[in-house]
């Protein structure tokens, strides 16, 4: 490598590691706000949690210091386990769940932090057991319950 690519490389990387750690704040969880715990400023951009041996555990979206877009949370392996959604600190959306082996067992909607909209819950076969339904965190439709073999063994309306 050139002399003169060295001496523009080095300062360069070493200028970025310094940016890069001055702008790494910790973000803390204070009065229902995510904040920097140094200025106390609500914090806004995606915040990754780690646990003690500096696995992912979360991925959080947050927008002025509260929950907005989606939070993914991990296993310990590495694979996805819930994926939530949030608006204004808030659940809106889809939230969805998965086994360790990828198997998907639960998707539930929500609105403005109530129930809302269209409930699966499968087991960790994959087999729906549960189909139910809610409009403005009210049961509403037809529910229904599967055994382990999907078939129907249980219906109830709700008005």
């Amino acid at each position: 490598m050139p002399d003169i690519m060295k001496k523009f490389l080095f300062p360069f990387f070493l200028f970025i590691l310094i940016t890069s750690s001055l702008s790494a704040q910790e973000v803390i969880l204070k009065k229902g706000r995510y904040v920097l715990r140094e200025t106390g400023k609500p914090y806004t951009g995606i915040y990754r949690e780690n646990d003690p041996e500096n696995k992912l555990v979360s991925e959080i979206s947050i927008k002025n210091g509260l929950l907005d877009g989606n939070t993914i949370v991990y296993f310990p392996s590495g694979a996805k386990k819930e994926e939530r959604a949030y608006r204004e600190g808030k659940k809106h959306g889809t939230w969805t769940n998965w086994t360790e082996s990828g198997v998907k067992i639960a998707e539930a909607g929500f609105i403005d932090g109530k129930k809302d909209g269209a409930w699966f819950v499968w087991d960790d076969e994959g087999v729906k057991r549960y189909d139910m339904f809610y409009e403005n965190g009210q049961k509403k439709g037809t529910w229904i319950i599967y055994d382990a073999a999907g078939k129907e063994i249980s219906r109830e309306e709700f008005k």
